[in-house]
């Protein structure tokens, strides 16, 4: 983008004329920048320029004085998976000697494992450079995800960035999901937790313990590990001389989550399942950024009509880090936590899951390790609604006080279906899914009449119509199943403040061409801004970067190309 002052863009504008206070007042008082509006982007016209990642979108920027100037969204790549930095492969998998672990799948060709996308990543300025710190996913549960740290080179006229060099690798994390930055902490998801009580009936054919055989290489490590270490939240924060701190919460429950964010008030977290049959959190820390402790809450669903419904809160428990890891060390099993039965009992909660219908009864004095190990059956077992179709992305727009949650399809317990054991959501299937607007308010009570210590509790949900998308009767020419004038598979989500637009990037079930949205809630503008060849795997905005306003976005691996990347397109120049 080209880089124009005040008087340079007050001459092109109007002319050459005008007098000396003309341009004096333009020095000394800038016009401010009012809105922007976004002129969207045709559909792929060929095969050809579906094999690619691209825009031919503007950015119309609007300033107080009516002027206006307009530039082109340009994507530019930032890093690939199978990039190659100081002889390493950046997205290569690694075990826990940071040495590459190898498909001999096929047929003697020998080749390293390579991360199929990138769900979540942070930019941050640490002593005046520029550092990133990415994490690495792939969809084979069985091999274990990594965080890398690169850093950075921003061009101060142009705003293009450019990878360095890397720097630190990490390694040894179950299926990565998405993540959310609350400076200066990277706060990231474990997906499809594995499954406690499945693990003590045979770990030898478990995936768990494949997992571990694949990362650990070491019988110490794996006899001595547990289930219950993993479907956590990863919190990473880089520190001055560029290594790699990391940890993960107990606190927060332990469930397979898709996303995870942190409201205005770095206290209130929200995080939904990546499980049909899951349930939607609500954790509130004690202290701001303190994420080691605090108290746990799960949704319940009371539906109003086919679009909305009012959401209340039910109290898990309160607990920190320690107490729930302590726990885990000590050797914590899903039989000490519950008695089991095979058939329904009259002393047993009947609750339902991804598999199926569970007989459970809490054991004595395991209130906290249910909670907060076993944290969907707990909530189940205490009333929540267990029925939410997996929530793969989250955005705050803070000034009218609404969380929007991009789900990809709305099915399964979604569904009215008198088989379910509960049967509180009763929604209209759509197959191109969802995305729903929650309000959020204060002075809350919980189901104890207990206030809840938040200025930001979600109370009701309703369907956004105009973003949410609709399926077709019978699929169109190309194959589509969704409408083109609305998102479809909505599968993670950015809002800028600022700028007052709701980014939304597709995963691509309804939609042969996948598509990034913006969606401005003022004018209810919703445009097409970005092509990407398969399934985006992560957004994020840079607000205020030395001036520059940046759209990270991330797309899952491309066919064509067989790699999966992370690139940018420069909203604004403040």
């Amino acid at each position: 983008m080209k880089k124009w002052s005040a008087i340079g863009l007050f001459l092109i504008l109007n002319g050459c004329g005008g007098s000396d206070g003309d341009i004096g007042e333009i020095i000394n008082n800038p016009p401010a920048l009012q809105r922007i509006e976004i002129i969207g982007m045709n559909n792929p016209s060929n095969d050809v320029s579906r094999t690619s990642i691209y825009s031919d979108a503007k950015i119309k920027r609007i300033f107080s004085n009516g002027q206006s100037e307009e530039h082109p969204l340009i994507y530019q790549q930032l890093i690939k998976s199978n990039d190659v930095f100081q002889s390493k492969i950046i997205g290569g998998i690694i075990d826990t000697f940071s040495q590459p672990i190898y498909d001999r799948s096929q047929n003697g060709i020998v080749t390293q494992f390579i991360a199929d996308r990138f769900p979540a990543f942070a930019l941050q300025l640490i002593d005046k450079q520029w550092v990133f710190l990415t994490g690495f996913s792939s969809n084979l549960q069985t091999l274990p995800n990594h965080l890398n740290i690169s850093t950075i080179d921003q061009n101060s006229g142009t705003g293009s960035l450019k990878i360095q060099k890397t720097s630190a690798f990490e390694g040894g994390y179950w299926k990565m999901g998405g993540g959310f930055f609350s400076d200066p902490h990277l706060l990231m998801t474990e997906r499809d937790e594995p499954d406690a009580r499945s693990w003590e009936i045979s770990k030898e054919n478990h995936t768990l313990n494949t997992f571990l055989n694949i990362y650990y290489q070491d019988e110490t490590n794996i006899s001595n590990n547990s289930p219950y270490r993993y479907g956590l939240i990863i919190n990473s924060k880089i520190q001055d001389n560029l290594t790699l701190f990391s940890s993960k919460h107990y606190s927060l429950g332990r469930i397979g989550r898709a996303s995870i964010i942190v409201m205005p008030d770095k206290k209130t977290v929200y995080f939904g399942d990546s499980q049909q049959y899951g349930v939607f959190l609500m954790f509130i820390a004690n202290a701001e950024s303190d994420f080691s402790n605090g108290m746990l809450y799960a949704a319940k669903w009371e539906q109003l009509n086919k679009t909305k419904a009012n959401l209340s809160w039910i109290y898990l428990g309160a607990t920190s880090d320690g107490e729930i890891k302590a726990l885990v060390n000590n050797g914590v099993t899903f039989s000490k936590i519950f008695e089991i039965k095979d058939q329904p009992n009259i002393d047993f909660k009947t609750i339902q899951t991804l598999n199926g219908f569970e007989y459970l009864k809490l054991k004595e004095y395991q209130e906290t390790a249910a909670a907060f190990l076993e944290t969907r059956r707990y909530a189940a077992m205490l009333g929540a609604t267990s029925e939410f179709s997996p929530m793969t992305g989250f955005a705050i727009n803070a000034k009218d006080k609404k969380l929007y949650a991009a789900m990809p399809m709305v099915s399964q317990g979604m569904l009215d279906n008198s088989l379910d054991i509960q049967n509180h959501i009763t929604m209209n299937k759509s197959n191109a899914g969802a995305i729903f607007e929650i309000n959020l308010a204060t002075q809350q009570k919980d189901q104890r009449r207990e206030n809840i210590s938040s200025e930001w509790v979600a109370t009701s949900v309703q369907i956004s119509q105009t973003i949410t998308g609709e399926d077709l009767p019978t699929p169109d020419k190309i194959g589509n199943t969704a409408t083109l004038e609305k998102p479809a598979n909505p599968s993670v989500l950015a809002f800028h403040e600022r700028l007052r637009t709701l980014f939304i990037g597709e995963s691509g079930l309804s939609h042969v061409d996948r598509f990034v949205w913006a969606f401005q809630p003022e004018t209810q503008q919703l445009t097409k801004i970005l092509y990407a060849p398969a399934e985006v795997t992560a957004l994020q905005l840079i607000d205020n970067t030395n001036n520059f306003n940046y759209l990270l976005v991330s797309h899952a691996t491309n066919i064509a190309t067989n790699q999966s990347n992370v690139g940018y397109m420069l909203l604004t120049q403040n």
